[in-house]
């Protein structure tokens, strides 16, 4: 059984963990797009700062994403789904613009606690979007069982809008960004490509989560200095509070406010 809780500003509880991805999803290109066959987006909420649309629009969509059954299972269970909604919702209002989603080591399920919230948080007309910025172990195009065509660093890499690596679901409300490393013939991703994607993302959506590395990857301290909050998703079986607490300390002098704690029991 899995249980997990979450204690700040915006999670009260949690319940997640990591599945194998099956059949991949279809994603269409869309040729044109006209007010007839565009995506039904819902609006932000009234009091959300939606100016300044620098977003073009993903050049992916696919009806909906082909959700984990973990998170379909346990984070679509009516109440706390509601409940962990409502707390987005609220915080994204009072100015949360920007989550990162880490872990002590790798395994013990942010991939699925960022794809529940990005999907609850969606639901209360928060333009959101998802980006897996794991670059050792990308998993979000395995996890939500997409081919995909390119990702957000070979964009960058060929002088291409980001837009042109976005897969966007319309049902789910949420927008992808991802990664994947075999397509990048052993060239490591740089400092300054990560630079450029929260450049290129800055100002497009009323909430980034950024599905990030370990908590001691190189690129975390980076990562860290340009989200509002983290997420520290902890396994109980392996990694222990203290060795979470002295995450959260670093995580704040890297810049981050705001700290959750996911902590994931199994037995």
């Amino acid at each position: 059984m899995v249980e997990q809780q979450a204690n700040e500003e915006f999670l009260s509880d949690a319940k997640a963990d990591d599945q194998a991805p099956q059949k991949p999803n279809t994603i269409a290109e869309p040729a044109f797009v006209d007010s007839a066959t565009a995506p039904a987006v819902d609006p932000p909420a009234d009091d959300i700062d939606s100016t300044a649309p620098r977003w073009a629009g993903a050049t992916w969509e696919v009806d909906a994403f082909d959700l984990p059954s973990t998170v379909a299972d346990l984070f679509f269970d009516e109440t706390f789904f509601r409940s962990i909604a409502e707390h987005l919702g609220q915080s994204v209002r009072e100015g949360l613009r920007s989550v990162l989603v880490t872990s002590l080591s790798a395994g013990e399920g942010r991939s699925t606690v960022a794809i529940g919230t990005a999907i609850a948080a969606a639901a209360t007309g928060v333009r959101v979007a998802l980006i897996d910025i794991d670059l050792d172990t990308p998993s979000q195009s395995e996890l939500l069982r997409l081919e995909v065509e390119t990702d957000w660093v070979t964009a960058i890499r060929q002088g291409e809008r980001i837009e042109d690596a976005a897969i966007a679901s319309i049902e789910d409300g949420v927008t992808l960004l991802p990664l994947v490393l075999s397509g990048h013939r052993g060239l490591p991703i740089t400092p300054t490509e990560i630079d450029q994607l929260l450049e290129q993302l800055d100002g497009c959506f009323d909430l980034l989560l950024f599905d990030g590395p370990v908590a001691g990857a190189w690129a975390t301290p980076q990562i860290a200095a340009a989200v509002d909050s983290s997420l520290i998703v902890r396994d109980a079986r392996r990694t222990s509070p203290s060795e979470v607490a002295s995450a959260a300390a670093q995580l704040r002098r890297q810049g981050v406010v705001g700290i959750g704690v996911v902590d994931n029991f199994c037995g």
